[in-house]
């Protein structure tokens, strides 16, 4: 073989890998003795993780070594967070309601429409969606007005438990948990675009995370992390030191798992 046809060879193997020959490897554990993790965002600026701890109800900041640094208040079983320009979002499962946490500012936002037990909130520009749980719907609204959806089923736009919301890029991503797969629709209209992950095997898809490079969901029940390219293919499945994982999110070229069987969060790095 010709030192060029080599070269156009090694050219396409690696185009096929996402990343090049990139891939995510487990680093550390950082343990949380005694805090039940369902939601985890990162706070970049100051090195530290808002958790929120679901069997002791309340939102704390913790340090890179797990150490409960502010225990900032009481919640009835908070779920999952949102950071967006600054500002904290955090859904108060057991309370019916939003909350916006702006430094030491704390407020409940007002809905278009009452959940019966919200799980997520994300928040695009003066768009905001809530995963509203008991109801298998979604929350939708802007200053233009309601644009709610869903019922309970396991056909395109129906949900059953849906867990979490991510916007991104135009789209919307939704965790629908017991139906165990991801969900994606057209922001604006609502028109459902893709379903993925639903011939993988996930039990339980509790946890949603999407960037530039990628879309990452936490297989609860069978203790993995799963990640997809844009279009739907499956990449790579993270299980060492995974237990029960609820939340997932992304800083730079590191990727944190919340373990709620574990206790801990869990860092891979992009190696």
């Amino acid at each position: 073989m010709s030192a060029t046809v080599l070269s156009l060879f090694l050219w396409v193997l690696i185009s096929c890998v996402p990343n090049g020959n990139e891939h995510w490897q487990f680093a550390e554990t950082i343990p949380l003795e005694g805090v039940g993790i369902i939601g985890l965002e990162y706070h970049p600026e100051k090195d530290l993780f808002w958790v929120s701890d679901g069997d002791n109800n309340r939102l704390i900041k913790v340090d890179n070594e797990g150490k409960t640094v502010e225990d900032i208040h009481q919640f009835s079983r908070p779920m999952h967070l949102s950071y967006r320009d600054e500002i904290l979002y955090l859904a108060e499962y057991g309370a019916d309601r939003i909350i916006l946490i702006d430094g030491e500012e704390m407020v409940s936002i007002p809905l278009p429409r009452a959940p019966d037990a919200p799980s997520s909130i994300d928040v695009d520009g003066n768009r905001v969606a809530v995963a509203d749980f008991y109801n298998h719907r979604i929350i939708l609204w802007d200053e233009e007005g309601d644009y709610s959806f869903g019922v309970e089923g396991n056909e395109d736009g129906q949900f059953h438990y849906p867990t979490q919301v991510r916007f991104y890029n135009g789209k919307l991503f939704v965790a629908d948990a017991y139906n165990h797969r991801i969900q994606v629709f057209d922001s604006n209209d609502r028109s459902h675009l893709q379903t993925i992950g639903s011939d993988d095997g996930m039990n339980a898809t509790t946890g949603l995370y999407v960037d530039e490079d990628g879309i990452y969901a936490t297989d609860f029940e069978n203790s993995r992390v799963l990640i997809y390219t844009h279009d739907g293919k499956l990449v790579q499945i993270l299980e060492e030191n995974i237990d029960k994982p609820t939340a997932v999110i992304k800083h730079k070229n590191t990727l944190f798992i919340a373990n709620y069987g574990e206790q801990s969060i869990s860092r891979f790095q992009l190696r």
